[in-house]
């Protein structure tokens, strides 16, 4: 009896575990060239069965939610400065003629905001649809993406975030996140 309360204990614990790396340890593999989606899929619809594609639309989801939030803090956009559009001594005919030049402004803002968003998107579906690298012993990940980085940017700056965390999850001790109480 002691074993199976034990038992259980340690797997709520691995459960509120595998929340917390589940998602980035998905991301991690999207990003690795040899797998991207193609393993996701393979493994979910044995883990998930019915319900596997929803998850895989889930975690398509989630990365272009992250490609849009990684596109967003690159600043790779630039944004137009703010004007003030009434200045002193500016007659009333200028103050109209500078806020429809500012709205015209915000409008070739928003088409290339618009745009961009749809490149940014463009990008990551078109390194999902790159074909898949072949398993190697001496893949180097980093050294590879060093390179993709001029061709998908916006990738690149995720990688440099998410593919370290798998390594320092290597390191870390098991037992003070499974086994701690709390």
């Amino acid at each position: 009896m002691r074993s199976e309360i034990m038992a259980s204990k340690m797997e709520t614990k691995f459960e509120k575990y595998w929340d917390v790396i589940h998602g980035i340890m998905v991301v991690a593999t999207v990003l690795d060239p040899r797998f991207k989606m193609k393993l996701i899929e393979c493994y979910f619809h044995k883990i998930y069965r019915e319900i596997s594609g929803k998850e895989i639309e889930r975690v398509q989801k989630c990365c272009y939610v992250l490609v849009r939030e990684y596109y967003s803090k690159s600043r790779l956009v630039e944004e137009i400065p703010q004007y003030s559009v009434l200045s002193t001594g500016t007659s009333g005919i200028e103050a109209s003629l500078c806020e429809e030049v500012y709205s015209l402004l915000n409008f070739d803002l928003f088409v290339s905001d618009s745009s961009s968003t749809e490149h940014m998107e463009l990008e990551f579906d078109q390194y999902l649809e790159d074909v898949l690298l072949p398993m190697t012993n001496d893949f180097n990940i980093l050294a590879l993406w060093k390179t993709n980085g001029i061709k998908y940017p916006i990738m690149f700056e995720i990688k440099k975030d998410i593919l370290v965390i798998p390594y320092l999850l290597l390191h870390m001790n098991p037992h003070s996140v499974i086994m701690e109480d709390s």
